[in-house]
Formats: C-alpha cells, sequence, structure tokens
C-alpha cells in the first residue's frame, strides 16, 4: 500500500522537530505536545508501529502519561512483539507509580499489581526501568509493614528472577551490595523455611547458587542460603548431607551457630568425636558473656555429647551451668534440660544460686585447652605490642598473626619483641582483605609446662609445702 505523500512529508517534518527536541529542551512539554498530536495522527493513518512507538515517547516527554499509556496498549496489540513499546509503557508505569518513594500509608495491592506490571512488560536490561522500580519496591517493603507474608508470597511467585537484575554496586569500603535477584531469591527462601516448605526451600537455595554469579558483602558465597539449606536437611533428618553444605560456609564465617548445627548432625550420627570438635567451637564462640543465658540450647547440647561419652563429671558441670543460666532471668527448667537432670540425678541446690560466671570461667579454660589440639601450632616471635594491649607475631614464613595480650598464656612481661612464641590457629579460617589473621592463643615456646598447667597458681613465698610420707 502506497503512502500518502501528507503523511510522508508530515513524518519528515515530525522527525526532524523531534530530534532538534531531543537535542535541545528536552523539558519543552507544549512542543513535544504539539509534536505527539502529529505523530498520533500518523499512527492512525498507517498503523505504523514507529509512528505508535514515537506518539507514545512524545506524550510522556509532555507529562501525559496517562494517555501514553493508553495508546501503548494499542500499539503492543497490533505489534504484540514490539518489545520497545513495552519498555516505554513500563517507563510510563514507572513515572506515575514508583519515580517518586512510594508511600508507607500507599494501597500495598495498587503496588503489589504495577509493580508485577512493569516487570512483565520489561524485564531487566539496559533500556529497562525495572532495576530503578525494584529499588523503591524494595525499600517500601522493607519499611512497610501492610505488605504481609502472604501478599508478599504471592507478589513472589508471580515473578520470574531470571527476570530480575542481577547487576550489584559497591560502597563504602569495596563492600557489593545485594542485587534485584539475590533479594527475591533471600525472600522466597526464608517464607519457604518458614512455611516448613523444606525440599521446596532445599530446591530455592540450589538455584540460588546456579543463578547468581555475585553475592552482596552480607551473604558472602551465599553463606546464609548454605546454612538455611542446612536447617532444612536438619528437619528431614538428611544428616550426612549438613556436613558438605555446611563445611565451605564456616571458612567464610566461624559463627556459633554454624558450628552447632555441624555438631547436631554428627551427634546423630553418632560420630561423637567429630561432633566434640564442633560442640567446642560453638561453646567458645557464642558470646557476648553477659548474654549467655540466650545460648543455654548450645550448652544443653554439648552436656548431652559428653553424656553420650560417657563422661559424667563434664556432663555435671554442664548441666550445672545450663541450670545457672536460667536462674539468672528466674526462667523455669525446660523439659529437655529436666530430662538429662534426672539421667545424672542431678538436682538444683535449694540453699544458694549457681555463680553462672564462676561456672563459665572454669569451663572456658578447659574448653580452650582442648580445642587448642585441633589448630595448627607454629613457631612464632613477638614482631610489636602496641599500648600494652594488642600484639603482632610472626611465624617462620613470615606471615603476620594478631592476639589481644590477654590470650597470652604466660607472664605477659615476657612479651617483648624477638621472644619465642608458639602461635596457635586455624589455617582453614578466612581473613577479610587487609585485616591481619587472629591467633586463637599463643604460649611461650620455652614452656616445660603445658597450657593447662600454666593456670595453676604458683606457691607464694614462705608458703610450706606437704609433706609426703
Amino acid at each position: 500500500m502506497i503512502e500518502p505523500k501528507w503523511a510522508t512529508d508530515l513524518r519528515r517534518e515530525s522527525d526532524e522537530t523531534l530530534h532538534t527536541l531531543k537535542d535541545g529542551n528536552k523539558k519543552d512539554k507544549y512542543n513535544f505536545s504539539v509534536l505527539a498530536r502529529n505523530f498520533i495522527k500518523l499512527w492512525e493513518s498507517t498503523i505504523n508501529q514507529w509512528d505508535g512507538l514515537k506518539a507514545v515517547q512524545c506524550l510522556r516527554a509532555s507529562g501525559e502519561q496517562e494517555k501514553a499509556i493508553d495508546l501503548a496498549v494499542k500499539v503492543e496489540k497490533s505489534f504484540p512483539d514490539f518489545q520497545r513499546i513495552k519498555n516505554l509503557h513500563a517507563w510510563c508505569l514507572y513515572d506515575i507509580n514508583f519515580k517518586m518513594p512510594i508511600k508507607e500509608n500507599e494501597n500495598s495491592k495498587k503496588v503489589y499489581q504495577k509493580s508485577l506490571e512493569v516487570l512483565s512488560l520489561s524485564p531487566a536490561g539496559e533500556f529497562s526501568p525495572s532495576e530503578r522500580m525494584m529499588d523503591r519496591f524494595i525499600k517500601w517493603v522493607s519499611d512497610s509493614e501492610k505488605f504481609d507474608d502472604n501478599t508478599l508470597k504471592n507478589w513472589l511467585n508471580s515473578v520470574n528472577p531470571d527476570n530480575l537484575s542481577s547487576e550489584t554496586e559497591k560502597y563504602g569500603k569495596g563492600s557489593i551490595s545485594q542485587s534485584n535477584q539475590e533479594w527475591w531469591y533471600d525472600k522466597n527462601i526464608g517464607l519457604l523455611f518458614n512455611e516448613k516448605e523444606y525440599e521446596k526451600c532445599i530446591d530455592a537455595c540450589d538455584k540460588a547458587f546456579e543463578k547468581i554469579t555475585q553475592f552482596s558483602s552480607q551473604n558472602e558465597e551465599g553463606f546464609f542460603f548454605r546454612y538455611r539449606k542446612a536447617q532444612c536437611l536438619k528437619e528431614l533428618e538428611r544428616y550426612s548431607e549438613i556436613e558438605s553444605t555446611l563445611l565451605p560456609a564456616l571458612k567464610i564465617k566461624d559463627t556459633w551457630y554454624m558450628n552447632l548445627l555441624i555438631s547436631e548432625a554428627y551427634l546423630k550420627r553418632n560420630m561423637l568425636d567429630d561432633s566434640y570438635e564442633y560442640a567446642l567451637k560453638a561453646a567458645l564462640s557464642y558470646g557476648p558473656p553477659s548474654k549467655l543465658e540466650n545460648g543455654w540450647m548450645v550448652f544443653l547440647h554439648f552436656a548431652n555429647l559428653l553424656y553420650e561419652k560417657k563422661d559424667r563429671e563434664n556432663t555435671q558441670k554442664l548441666v550445672e551451668f545450663c541450670v545457672s543460666l536460667r536462674q539468672k532471668r528466674d526462667w523455669p527448667i525446660p523439659d529437655e534440660l529436666e530430662y538429662l537432670m534426672k539421667k545424672i540425678n542431678f538436682s538444683v541446690p535449694q540453699n544458694r544460686p549457681l555463680d553462672h560466671k564462676r561456672i563459665y570461667r572454669s569451663l572456658k579454660r578447659v574448653w580452650e585447652n582442648e580445642y587448642m589440639k585441633y589448630l595448627k601450632k607454629d613457631p612464632g616471635e613477638i614482631d610489636r605490642v602496641i599500648k600494652n594491649k594488642n600484639v603482632y607475631a610472626k611465624i617462620r614464613s613470615g606471615k603476620e598473626f594478631f592476639f589481644q595480650i590477654s590470650d597470652y598464656w604466660g607472664n605477659t612481661r615476657e612479651l617483648k619483641q624477638g621472644f619465642k612464641v608458639w602461635i596457635y590457629h586455624n589455617p582453614d579460617q578466612k581473613t577479610e582483605e587487609g585485616l591481619t589473621p587472629v591467633a586463637f592463643k599463643v604460649t611461650p615456646r620455652n614452656a616445660p609446662r603445658t597450657p593447662r598447667e600454666n593456670f595453676k597458681k604458683p606457691l607464694r613465698r614462705n608458703q610450706p609445702t606437704r609433706r609426703k610420707d
């Protein structure tokens, strides 16, 4: 079909004017509005997809987003595969609903529907508003109490995470922000776990590892997704898979809750020695000391493990510690603790409260001494002491370690440059870039006694010794 001459002339003139406006004052709403009428006339006469696109562009530039959306819908019906008009349609929706921060009292159903509409029209990409829209949407979801778990679940199920941006941004001292795609997996995995959909949660974690190319600094290498997967495996009693899931994560962050979960899995498999190592790490890394009562379950697990190892003396000490922590807050004795108390014939003293601080100090010394057996022991020398508090030492390879003076088992007056020491450390522990690795404990290299014996107090001067008959 031959196009009328008036249409050809009008298109040429309008194109020239459009280029002039784009190169000049893009905020000239009046001229964009006039130009929009020319392209609308061309669209209605010729049904040319490019005339329709330019008409929508001009309507948007003139601030007539609602009219632009109506026209975009018509163009999409005639040309359903024309992605550029869909992108432009999405930008108009963004202008109306997401360009300004979403109000806290905004109707959640409207936000829900409009965000899905933007994502369905324009998946994340160079010419898409989806990433900007998601930034607004995520902040609103985080701040709003109206967007409940059920609404969020429906929204997540309506979105294909492959259509979300996987791009991250750097901020601060090299930290990496969470991508929109990681945010989707984070929320979805959390909801599935809370709803006890453990199999689906495991699948979602595996999918996240497959799809996400760059994790945020807060979730380095998918740290929390690994932990969530391990929790699901525990609930499904698939204990043999927990070790392979969590051990890589421990090299990133050696946390008490990771160690506890591994120890529990080993105990269920009757691997008592392996369970013991991670129970030690969990007990030592739980803190701060002022909040130990919140972690009484860590110490109860340790007590159950020692009971299985037939170590009745230390089992009783740990049970006594758990009871003292409950007494600290006037909490009742829970059933699982009372059950173990009956098995070892332990009863709560009625005449005096248990001193949890004294018990903890005694236990911690034993735990530290035991844990050192699992660490690497390197000979080293003191390099420098700063303010009689922070100490730096080097091993023979030249690698430097940091420790606080309270972690030195010996006479602290010996800590001078060149003094020879033993450095106990975990070689698998990952250290943040720019930071010095931390030594667990340091002892004098020439000490004739074992670390535990270093705690024995020397006899006071002129104190008589007990004679042996």
